[in-house]
């Protein structure tokens, strides 16, 4: 019995027009995916693209304003300008250009002075902020956490490239 309602099922046009839509929705359906991952792929590798173009052109902003900084790669060279170790902290976006003109005054254009705010005598598993004189902050009018965690980098660097120079 369910041998002949198979066969009058196969052998009936319409209902093998029904079964040939379902099998042609399920192909429709994996080319659909297909599609949707060669999307998401060329999406990625669009995304990878603009970032090394926005790192590229951070790199360019940054030998612009300097010839002598290499992005933080290095340690900053004390011989070297403020300005050009202010804007070297942060890939030459700026972020600290508001402290210039104090930096300027207080450690009187001295990037040697700067160095000497970084604090060799603190207790163990202090962070980086707390590294550098408070007094430091306080003077350049420093609020922001972030901006004091570059400008500590800095000092950092600042410091252990002084005593590199001093051996």
């Amino acid at each position: 019995l369910l041998q002949r309602a198979w066969m009058h099922l196969y052998a009936d046009p319409k209902l093998q027009s029904d079964i040939g839509e379902e099998e042609g929705e399920e192909e429709g359906k994996e080319d659909e995916e297909e599609a949707d991952k060669a999307e998401e792929a060329e999406v990625a590798e669009e995304n990878e693209e603009e970032k090394r173009q926005t790192e590229d052109e951070q790199k360019e902003r940054c030998s612009a304003q300097s010839s002598t900084w290499t992005c933080c790669d290095a340690p900053c060279p004390v011989s070297s300008g403020i300005q050009d170790w202010l804007f070297s902290l942060d890939y030459g976006r700026g972020a600290l250009a508001p402290y210039l003109e104090k930096l300027t005054q207080e450690f009187d254009g001295d990037l040697n002075l700067i160095a000497s705010a970084y604090l060799e005598d603190v207790p163990p598993g202090s962070s980086l902020i707390e590294r550098v004189d408070p007094s430091c902050y306080e003077a350049l009018g420093m609020k922001a956490l972030g901006h004091k965690l570059l400008f500590a980098k800095g000092v950092a660097a600042l410091q252990g490239r002084a005593k590199q120079e001093e051996c």
